[in-house]
């Protein structure tokens, strides 16, 4: 009053407001488990003294210790928040850095049965090169290229044009050809192997994992000794050579299959060079 006040100035009443501070739930907090998290042996006692230097009420029940934290701690919620308290203040650096143990059993593996990794290393040295594709495609996709007129259409689909799951991986492969064509590429071969999704029963019993390869232009790349681009095109010969390296077993056999299991028509040489514009 003698520095800021007025003379018109009065002295109110000291008021003060009292409440409740919001009371705080106990947590169980197991030692047993307080010992397996740290990774390291932590005494009963310890445990005790460093959640009462936080000030949190300790009772022991049996084996558990009941801990009740202060009204200003709104971050000590649950048992693995009073676990990083005794970490914290029985000092992380007497942690022991331990590699963890676990017991890694020695699976047998078939003899007959080849991993991923082993069938893209065998494609890659026959000059295959891997692509990756969506699982989702284009409904007539699926009638063109698997002869399937019930795919399994998505609920959500990412895209207009991308409405339902693959049962193969022919159309995405003939995809990456027109990408390629359109740039320029006279020459490929490629593979994917992916899940693809059969419309009689929406489970993990109905995703297979297949397979599939492309072969397009001269059988091999530019040479003194192969005519370059006037050279032998790929051609059936050169795909099941493939097949049988792939495969490394004399009992392959080669049928002629019916048309619907392939496709439900033929792709034209004009539909492999659409425009740059047309194919996006």
């Amino acid at each position: 009053m003698e520095i800021c006040g007025t003379p018109e100035s009065k002295i109110g009443p000291v008021v003060e407001a009292l409440g409740e501070l919001p009371a705080r739930p106990a947590v169980k907090v197991r030692p047993g488990r307080v010992i397996r998290l740290i990774g390291m042996e932590v005494a009963v006692n310890d445990m005790i003294g460093a959640l009462t230097r936080l000030q949190c009420k300790v009772v022991v029940e049996d084996t558990k210790l009941i801990v009740t934290p202060p009204s200003y701690r709104f971050d000590l919620n649950i048992e693995e928040d009073f676990i990083e308290e005794i970490a914290r203040v029985h000092g992380y650096e007497n942690v022991p850095a331990k590699p963890p143990v676990s017991s890694l059993p020695m699976m047998s593996i078939p003899e007959g049965q080849r991993s991923r990794h082993a069938l893209r290393h065998v494609l890659a040295d026959l000059g295959y090169q891997e692509v990756v594709n969506y699982s989702f495609t284009p409904e007539d996709w699926e009638t063109d290229f698997a002869a399937n007129t019930a795919p399994l259409k998505l609920a959500n689909p990412i895209a207009g044009h991308m409405s339902v799951m693959r049962s193969n991986l022919v159309g995405g492969l003939i995809e990456s050809l027109k990408h390629n064509l359109n740039h320029g590429e006279a020459r490929l071969k490629l593979f994917e192997i992916g899940r693809c999704f059969l419309a009689d029963e929406a489970s993990i019993h109905s995703q297979p994992e297949k397979l599939a390869g492309l072969a397009y232009g001269p059988r091999f790349p530019e040479q003194w000794g192969e005519g370059g681009q006037k050279g032998a095109l790929a051609d059936f010969h050169t795909v099941k050579g493939a097949l049988e390296i792939l495969l490394n077993d004399d009992s392959a056999r080669f049928e002629k299959g019916h048309p619907s299991r392939i496709a439900s028509r033929s792709l034209r040489k004009s539909e492999l060079t659409e425009s740059k514009s047309e194919s996006g």
